[in-house]
């Protein structure tokens, strides 16, 4: 079975939004700069080299968070509401401080963490960084279905 892992870009401040992540989430974060990967700096402007080229943050569970600031050459990065990264969680506890953490500074609540009827605990909302986020626990819901 394939396996599903997020790729985040960002315009300059991926550093600070993985940061941000591995206080939420937990884990280690490992980052490789532009300047510090042999041929990365081809065709980066001198501002971008301390930029992050990739960010790999290693959750607890197994899976991986990536990130990497996206230099303008490469496009203007646009945040959207067609792709969200939805977290299944194995606890009402887990989604709450799931919930806390990446509502701190959120540009938008679209569902604050409750009752949703296919689900015992979920919440939507937009990050400080416009990442689009979905936290969702089946609690009882799951032995319905």
């Amino acid at each position: 079975m394939a396996r599903f892992d997020p790729y985040l870009n960002f315009s300059g401040n991926a550093e600070e939004a993985m940061k941000f992540y591995l206080s939420v989430f937990g884990g280690d974060l490992e980052l490789i700069r532009f300047k510090d990967f042999p041929g990365g700096e081809a065709g980066v402007a001198a501002d971008e080299l301390d930029q992050l080229m990739h960010a790999s943050l290693s959750l607890p569970d197994g899976r991986v968070l990536m990130a990497s600031d996206a230099p303008l050459r490469m496009g203007k990065v646009q945040f959207g509401t067609s792709t969200h990264v939805m977290i299944g969680v194995d606890s009402a506890d887990e989604a709450r401080r799931l919930y806390a953490g990446l509502s701190e500074g959120a540009q938008h609540i679209v569902m604050p963490l409750g009752d949703a009827g296919f689900a015992e605990l979920y919440a939507a909302l937009q990050d400080r960084y416009g990442i689009h986020w979905m936290i969702y626990f089946a609690g009882n819901r799951a032995a319905a279905n």
